[in-house]
């Protein structure tokens, strides 16, 4: 048995540890509920500890030997992205230096895209990103292609001359306000045109259409604009990459894999980079370089949007 001097040593620590636990107990249980609310808005994320690469860091050069990739290229994250606002009807617009023509009609369209918008005013799709020939009023798009988010939310692709034609829709609803890699591949020519979606680096939809392929003499490019009727975009767009031809799905997934931060896959067939890391500049070697209208730069978008890298 104990003897009686030891019983009292223990009760004298135990009382000695309620003691204590009474009087700090509060103070860890406040610093351990700051410490949970610290961790679900982000501020612990490796993310947001990441040095982002600077604007323009990474670029192509072309010459006669072909494009290459200058600069440092590491797959960082960026050191801004783009807010567009719906309210402020901020966009993006680009001329047609460097884009394909004359019916070649086979391109792709990739971007990071986050937003929580499903439609403008209840009823209309978000422009994303379209592509086509410059019509009467300067800013609108007559033939050519789109990249929107319908009022479900979910994405797609349409095919437009006079009037808009769907190509094709997912099921998926991307409007989760949640980074995803989106865009699509494109061929027509002739009397058929096939596109198909991506969500991710995954098929996302297929579909074709018997809409006539236009012989685009004057191209331009909209990110974020009020076309087809609809909203302009409302969310964050970052690392957008306009190709002249329909990259393959594992080069896709390559892309995908390389993060919001990542390089062009094929700079001879890249047509137009905008990573929109602070400016709307081209950086595929065209000077294509973007005009834009109330777009605003966020160097908090990490943390403000938890990006999770794949």
């Amino acid at each position: 048995m104990l003897s009686n001097a030891i019983m009292r040593k223990l009760d004298l620590k135990s009382q000695s540890a309620m003691e204590y636990l009474m009087t700090y107990g509060w103070a860890i249980l406040i610093v351990a509920v700051v410490l949970a609310v610290l961790f679900q808005l982000g501020i612990f994320s490796g993310g947001n500890f990441a040095a982002g690469a600077l604007p323009g860091s990474c670029q192509v050069q072309k010459n006669a030997a072909g494009a290459s990739l200058t600069g440092e290229c590491l797959q960082k994250p960026p050191e801004f992205v783009a807010n567009f606002s719906r309210d402020l009807n901020s966009y993006v617009q680009v001329a047609d230096t460097g884009f394909p023509t004359a019916n070649t009609m086979q391109y792709s369209m990739f971007m990071w895209i986050d937003t929580a918008m499903p439609a403008f005013g209840g009823q209309q799709a978000l422009g994303v990103f379209r592509y086509g020939e410059l019509g009467a009023y300067g800013v609108a798009v007559d033939n050519g292609i789109s990249l929107e988010v319908n009022s479900a939310g979910d994405l797609c692709a349409y095919a437009y001359a006079d009037i808009a034609e769907p190509l094709v829709c997912t099921s998926r609803s991307i409007t989760d306000n949640t980074w995803h890699f989106i865009g699509l591949t494109y061929s027509g020519g002739g009397t058929l045109g096939s596109a198909t979606l991506y969500i991710d680096g995954s098929v996302a939809a297929t579909g074709s259409s018997s809409y006539t392929a236009p012989v685009i003499v004057q191209t331009v490019g909209d990110l974020g604009a009020n076309f087809n009727g609809g909203g302009p975009f409302e969310g964050y767009l970052a690392n957008v990459q306009f190709y002249n031809i329909s990259l393959s799905q594992s080069e896709i997934q390559a892309l995908y894999m390389e993060g919001i931060g990542g390089a062009p896959i094929r700079p001879d067939n890249l047509t137009g980079w905008w990573p929109l890391n602070g400016n709307a500049n081209d950086y595929s070697g065209n000077n294509n370089d973007g005009s834009q209208a109330y777009v605003k730069y966020s160097s908090t978008w990490s943390a403000l949007t938890d990006y999770v890298p794949p």
